[in-house]
């Protein structure tokens, strides 16, 4: 088969962080594996944690001592290791460049990022002549200059959502500020204020537009670097062309090759088929409960906040755990577990409005965000809710309660805080005794 399982890729060393862990140990192990991104485990999920999220929790003044457990950190899709390719690329969501490989048990067997699918390209199949100015998107690119505090170029990276920036001085490009920049800066705790030419790499190497896909990429996997600097043939910067964009384009025109196979066409048509159909839902439900999942439901908060704002409408939240659910799944097994938690999901279902968003949140914590809510509805809401869990009969458990915690948007509140008031509610409903709702 042209498109190699990702097991054959995958690397099976994989460095990650528990959850339990600080953002500070996090970056100490960061900088003594030299790697960008670490992956964190726990809770049945694994997530991940950027240069990019260290400079915002930097610049929004969060200790560095808080637990990764309470972070809004972006979740790592996961697949078979028996998937392929075509199905990696698939699933690696926007912004994340990796997927982790789990068993049928739960066990992360190793994780696929953009520079192993770039060592899996068949070389005979990159076209020789194309060249890289060719797909280059000109997007914007963040150029400052050396004696700029580095704080400000952290403010320009955040604004812009750029991982890295190009250090001129006096109008000639000296340097770049690469993700590892940020990490070892951060780090030993640098000063901010000082210039970023101070923490920049440097030389600064570019490549000529005029070089092929197949030398781009070979220039990535020899240089081990993720995003290289393009310039025209006069000298001039054009800017910062990333490994994602070269593999994603040498993928395409392999997809486009297939068409000649008629054996792997009809295969790849059967894969297609059965995707088209379902791509949508499986990228924003829960598989097991049919609700929304946890990416999707702070897709959907982000659009119920902005809306919020605008027209100074309450936004509530409801939190909910299911209470001794270990003790469900080690006396009757997973699969009674997970009906437990299918029928929770139909009973939320039938106990909420409409315009109400119910969401499995992880493990056997569900969400409900209340547009046009107040605390004293979210209370009320809840109080439904647990009381058809109460009164419910589960098959092979019997009883099953759950306990609750709830919050009301308060001006100008961002989602971390929001969330962590509604969760320290629902651990206080726990701490209580459980099969309660309290407020946060």
């Amino acid at each position: 088969m042209l498109f190699p399982s990702l097991d054959s890729l995958a690397t099976k060393e994989v460095i990650t962080a528990s959850r339990e862990a600080t953002i500070q140990e996090a970056i100490a192990l960061m900088n003594q594996h030299n790697i960008r991104d670490v992956i964190v485990t726990g809770a049945g999920d694994y997530h991940i944690l950027t240069a990019p999220d260290l400079i915002r929790f930097r610049l929004e003044g969060v200790d560095y001592t808080t637990p990764l457990s309470q972070l809004v950190l972006s979740r790592v899709p996961s697949v078979s290791p028996q998937a392929n390719v075509l199905e990696a690329i698939e699933a690696i969501s926007e912004g994340i460049d990796y997927i982790c490989l789990v068993d049928a048990q739960g066990a992360l067997k190793g994780i696929v990022s953009y520079t192993d699918l770039a060592g899996s390209i068949d070389p005979d199949i990159l076209v020789e002549t194309q060249r890289i100015g060719d797909l280059f998107r000109r997007e914007k690119t963040l150029m400052v200059d050396r004696q700029e505090p580095t704080r400000s170029v952290f403010d320009q990276m955040k604004a812009q959502a750029q991982s890295a920036a190009i250090v001129f001085d006096q109008k000639k490009a000296v340097g770049i500020l690469t993700q590892k920049d940020v990490i070892k800066l951060l780090g030993r705790s640098a000063d901010l204020r000082s210039p970023v030419g101070e923490f920049m790499s440097t030389p600064l190497i570019s490549i000529p537009d005029s070089l092929t896909i197949k030398e781009g990429l070979s220039y990535c996997r020899e240089h081990k670097i993720k995003r290289i600097v393009v310039h025209s043939f006069d000298g001039g910067i054009m800017g910062i062309i990333s490994q994602k964009d070269l593999v994603a384009t040498a993928y395409n025109r392999w997809a486009r090759l297939i068409k000649d196979h008629q054996r792997e066409l009809k295969e790849l048509n059967r894969i297609l088929e059965e995707r088209t159909e379902t791509l949508e839902k499986l990228a924003s439900t829960d598989a097991l409960t049919g609700l929304f999942n946890r990416h999707m439901f702070s897709e959907l908060f982000k659009r119920e906040l902005a809306q919020s704002r605008r027209y100074k409408t309450p936004l509530s939240l409801v939190l909910l755990d299911v209470d001794h659910f270990k003790k469900v799944n080690d006396t009757h097994g997973h699969l009674v577990g997970d009906g437990v938690l299918k029928q929770i999901a139909a009973l939320m279902r039938e106990s909420v409005r409409i315009a109400d968003i119910t969401a499995r949140w992880g493990g056997e914590e569900f969400a409900v965000m209340l547009p046009h809510t107040t605390v004293e509805g979210a209370h009320i809401t809840a109080e439904k809710i647990r009381s058809a869990i109460e009164a419910a009969h589960f098959e092979s458990v019997g009883a099953v309660t759950a306990s609750f915690g709830i919050a009301q948007l308060e001006e100008n509140e961002s989602q971390e805080p929001f969330f962590d008031r509604a969760d320290k509610a629902l651990y206080r409903a726990k701490v209580a005794g459980r099969n309660r709702v309290e407020v946060g």
